[in-house]
Order: structure tokens, then C-alpha cells, then sequence
């Protein structure tokens, strides 16, 4: 509720969902892309720059990951890697994007995602989970 407030307050439409753990909390929490799907977003997941939990059998296959975010695409979410979405981003015009990401997470991202983060000028929010 709190993430559709802000993104309602500030005339946010696009969600971008990236960070930790694809398989819990982007799937069971009131703002996961099926939940604010539901509240009119369009949500997208940005493959390379998310995981979930993996366990020793899966970790080197990120089996878990890659299964929820066909999860997601089953169920009418879209995702993108990080080079599509630089691409999509670059010369963009309009108010500046909001970030609603802790800084950590966002330094860990590639060099060119980071500017074209935060050189958008279109009304997104770049949503990170952090452990949940």
C-alpha cells in the first residue's frame, strides 16, 4: 500500500523491479508485480540485475531465479535484460525518473544501467528489494 501511495502521489506508471528475491518477497508481498499489476502498473522485471534464493544444488544454474521470472512472464509481467532497458531509456524526454532503491544495490549494477538510471527523464520507478 505504502508503494502505490508513493507512486500514486508522484503520477508513477512504470515499475521497474530488480534486486532480491524473485522467489518470496517478489511474489508474496502487497508490491510485487502481480499486486500492482492489479493496481494499473506496468511492471518490469530486469532479469540480469535480480536473483532469488538459491540453494547448493541450483546456485551455479540459478534455476531458482530463472523459474520465477518465467513465473512472472507467465502471468502477463514483462522483462527485459539491462542492456534492453539502457537502450529503451537513452534520449528520453519528460519529468526525471524516480529512484526508490537503496544506493548499495544500485553501485553493484553495470556503469552504463546506473547513468541511464539516472539520466532518465521519463516517469518511472525503479523499485530494488533488499533481503526481505
Amino acid at each position: 500500500a505504502e508503494l502505490h501511495k508513493y507512486c500514486k502521489e508522484n503520477g508513477i506508471l512504470f515499475l521497474f523491479y530488480t534486486g532480491f528475491n524473485t522467489n518470496a518477497c517478489m511474489i508474496t508481498r502487497d508490491y510485487s508485480p502481480l499486486a500492482m499489476s492489479r493496481r494499473g502498473y506496468e511492471n518490469i522485471l530486469v532479469r540480469d540485475c535480480t536473483t532469488g534464493m538459491e540453494s547448493s544444488a541450483t546456485h551455479d544454474s540459478l534455476s531458482q531465479t530463472q523459474s520465477s521470472i518465467l513465473f512472472f512472464e507467465m502471468f502477463g509481467q514483462y522483462s527485459v535484460d539491462s542492456r534492453e532497458m539502457i537502450k529503451g531509456l537513452k534520449n528520453k524526454v519528460g519529468p526525471p525518473a524516480s529512484l526508490y532503491l537503496n544506493v548499495p544495490e544500485l553501485l553493484q549494477y553495470p556503469v552504463e544501467l546506473r547513468n541511464a538510471l539516472v539520466d532518465t527523464k521519463i516517469p518511472l520507478l525503479v523499485f530494488l528489494f533488499d533481503i526481505c
